[in-house]
């Protein structure tokens, strides 16, 4: 469910960044190396996967990332940290590389900007059905929206990716950027959230949860944007 080296050499995996990115990473494109593509430290603790970047100086940044899972539920919690060597403003950003061809799908808060994107909404749940791969963005646009009720799917090959997070209401969003973001690549679909924009202290850091889930969705649903059986599973899949 997500994107490999061998489909993508270099836009692959799920990457956690700092936001926004115009006016605050230098040059603005590729992404500062320490936070996307250098190799992290690894450690285990308990059931726990501790992950550790390097320090990018110009962005000020250095990220720290923990994994668990609950073999109960199926739930992967993972603990993101910026932790910042200056003062500055920042979001936390998880992007997720998917392969094209699925169905993306969330609740709607108090904003959408459809980008290049072509979506349906139906009782509240933005759409956006990717069966022909024939979106594009070649001037780096994309869908971004203010969320409800803290989650976003994809449902790809008879699976849910399902991620669950804190809503945060829109007046926390990053400046020219929103809870959820959807961009199409050429062979990939970034899958995003990003968190409240906060003030961080020089020395200071930025905690943010994320989970995530994978399950098989089972024959009975249908796989179609404004499947009510769907979003159903979905319900299922968030009840405690």
């Amino acid at each position: 469910m997500i994107i490999t080296p061998a489909s993508d050499s270099t836009t692959w995996g799920s990457v956690f960044w700092t936001s926004p990115r115009i006016g605050a990473w230098m040059p603005e494109w590729p992404p500062p190396a320490a936070i996307d593509n250098s190799p992290y430290a690894a450690t285990i603790s308990g059931t726990h996967l501790l992950t550790t970047g390097t320090a990018d100086t110009a962005l000020g940044v250095s990220m720290a990332k923990d994994y668990a899972l609950d073999s109960a539920t199926g739930w992967i919690t993972i603990n993101y940290t910026i932790n910042s060597s200056k003062e500055q403003k920042a979001a936390p950003w998880e992007v997720s590389r998917v392969p094209r061809g699925g169905i993306t799908f969330f609740p709607l808060g108090s904003s959408l900007t459809k980008g290049p994107l072509t979506v349906t909404q139906s009782d509240g749940i933005v759409w956006f059905d990717d069966a022909s791969k024939s979106a594009t963005s070649a001037d780096g646009s994309k869908l971004f929206a203010d969320g409800m009720s803290g989650w976003e799917a994809y449902a790809f090959g008879g699976n849910l990716f399902l991620k669950r997070f804190a809503d945060q209401p829109a007046s926390a969003q990053a400046p020219g950027e929103g809870e959820i973001c959807i961009y199409p690549g050429a062979t990939w679909l970034e899958f995003e959230v990003e968190g409240p924009y906060t003030q961080i202290a020089k020395g200071g850091s930025l905690a943010w949860k994320m989970q995530w889930k994978l399950v098989k969705i089972p024959s009975s649903v249908s796989v179609a944007a404004g499947s009510a059986s769907l979003l159903a599973f979905v319900q299922q899949q968030l009840a405690p």
